[in-house]
């Protein structure tokens, strides 16, 4: 007898289970082939290095002669612009040179004639160059040089002023009256040794270089008081001045104005009265006009001469 199935066989035995069924991607359409792109060439830079100064950049790949002819360059501009340094160092040693040892020439001026007599104290008294702001030579001008009596900077007044001849000028013209107020009269004005006239800058810097200045004015007289009044016993008449800072100088009014002679005080027939005026104040030099206070009578009759200016230093 065929055996009956034994109860204890397993059941998933019995009925088998289908197999899994395999995993796969979900199908995707593909597109035509793409055009392949060629990577760029890698360009360096090309090298370089400096000329012997280091001034430009010279190409490597010049080759060889290109090498010789850069380095040949770099040697020749190497070349120039030392001696372009020595030519500025020898003309800035001539500069210092110079200004501690001026000559008083045009191309080579000093800042005053006391500048000029310690740099060479055996010049002897002249005309010199100076320029007192020591900027461009350009501006520098000529004065007279007194080493005898220091080494005074003097400069002079114009020629238009510089000497007035004596006469009775005109008879409406009234005493009291400042010189510039006569007709034909005019203020005084200054030049250089040439006939320039002094520029204000150098003027300035050239009181700020000095310590003390003097001006001498001689006045021609004809029965007229230039100083003191023998008669009146007084000065009361004495001439008055106008100072370059506009201040009025005279004997009441400045202890800087001294006569070195009085041939005016008896106020008979002509004579000359010489004043100097010598200041520490060096803003009251030069003078720049005069106040006749004996003057307007009949048969009166003046002149003067106007000094240099001098600054000692």
């Amino acid at each position: 007898m065929d055996a009956k199935p034994s109860a204890s066989r397993c059941p998933v035995c019995l009925h088998p289970q289908p197999r899994a069924r395999a995993l796969t991607a979900p199908f995707v359409p593909q597109g035509p082939p793409g055009e392949v792109i060629q990577p760029l060439p890698i360009q360096l830079p090309k090298k370089s290095k400096r000329s012997i100064d280091a001034s430009k950049p010279v190409d490597e790949e010049e080759g060889e002669n290109g090498d010789g002819a850069a380095a040949e360059r770099a040697a020749r501009d190497y070349a120039d612009g030392m001696e372009e340094i020595f030519g500025s160092l020898n003309s800035l040693k001539q500069e210092i040179e110079g200004l501690r040892r001026p000559m008083g020439t045009r191309e080579n001026p000093a800042r005053t004639c006391q500048d000029l007599r310690l740099s060479h104290p055996a010049l002897p008294d002249g005309e010199y160059w100076i320029d007192p702001n020591q900027g461009c030579a350009r501006d520098s001008f000529k004065v007279y040089c007194n080493f005898t009596a220091g080494g005074e900077t003097c400069v002079f007044p114009s020629k238009d002023v510089r000497e007035v001849k004596m006469s009775a000028w005109e008879e409406e013209e009234a005493p009291q009256r400042w010189f510039s107020q006569f007709r034909g009269g005019s203020r005084f004005s200054y030049a250089d040794s040439e006939g320039q006239p002094l520029g204000v800058v150098q003027l300035t810097f050239l009181r700020l270089l000095s310590v003390s200045a003097r001006q001498n004015f001689t006045y021609h007289c004809h029965r007229s008081v230039a100083w003191h009044d023998a008669v009146l016993g007084d000065h009361r008449r004495a001439l008055r001045f106008l100072a370059a800072n506009e201040e009025e100088l005279s004997y009441d009014t400045s202890p800087y104005v001294k006569a070195v002679t009085d041939g005016c005080a008896t106020r008979k027939g002509s004579g000359r009265t010489v004043l100097e005026v010598s200041t520490p104040r060096l803003e009251q030099l030069p003078l720049l006009d005069l106040r006749l206070t004996d003057f307007g009578e009949p048969g009166q009759r003046f002149g003067f001469e106007l000094g240099p200016v001098c600054f000692l230093g």
